[in-house]
């Protein structure tokens, strides 16, 4: 699994592959935080209405300090709910509007990228009704923009993205959030604390901290 560059490339031309070329991801294209030409580039699978995402986030967001411009996390939506995720184990509860928050989030995405990451802290910390959060990403980027990012195909193609990715994941573990390194390392499940989640990068990925953090 190939999630290193040597060199950085201008962001609208970089593709970055996975598992040994089996995934590969137009960076330019997908929800970051961080730079697209960041040397390693990481991919967090997650879904809105996951509490262990949830509590995963600040600790994300610090390693993010941490490293600096040196990673970057590609954030792919892979909502708990059959409806739009078939890799889902039969009789798994559906978690009911799991869908419907990642597609909004996407369709803010490709109508303003500049406006995603405040939808997107938003939408993980403060667990609204879909009706609102649908009304608040309108309100962000403009009904007109908003309507025609949700009908657009790369939606449900990016999600598609997600979810087949947690398919092939979810045959060895099933939890989320799922954070896919560099080299061979996947950390599956919420690690036990911010030191743990530093201990594994820095053990996956050739970075060292240019900012101290400890604690969440």
């Amino acid at each position: 699994m190939a999630g290193n560059a040597s060199t950085r490339v201008a962001p609208a031309e970089r593709i970055v592959n996975f598992f040994d070329g089996s995934l590969a991801l137009p960076v330019h294209d997908l929800p970051i935080i961080g730079r697209p030409d960041a040397e390693h580039i990481m991919v967090e699978l997650f879904d809105y209405t996951c509490d262990h995402c949830r509590e995963f986030y600040p600790a994300l967001l610090m390693a993010k300090l941490r490293y600096g411009d040196q990673i970057a996390i590609v954030l792919l939506p892979t909502p708990l709910n059959s409806k739009c995720n078939q890799y889902l184990p039969e009789g798994q509860f559906d978690r009911p509007d799991a869908c419907e928050y990642a597609r909004y989030a996407l369709a803010v995405f490709r109508a303003d990228r500049d406006k995603f990451p405040l939808f997107h802290d938003w939408l993980i910390k403060v667990e609204p009704l879909p009706s609102e959060a649908r009304d608040y990403a309108a309100e962000l980027v403009g009904k007109p923009a908003f309507d025609r990012a949700l009908a657009d195909g790369w939606v449900g193609e990016t999600l598609k993205r997600g979810t087949a990715l947690y398919g092939d994941l979810a045959k060895t573990n099933r939890k989320l959030p799922k954070l896919v390194l560099g080299g061979s390392k996947v950390m599956q499940g919420l690690p036990q604390d911010v030191r743990t989640l530093f201990a594994v990068i820095e053990s996956s990925v050739p970075v060292t901290p240019v900012q101290a953090q400890t604690q969440p």
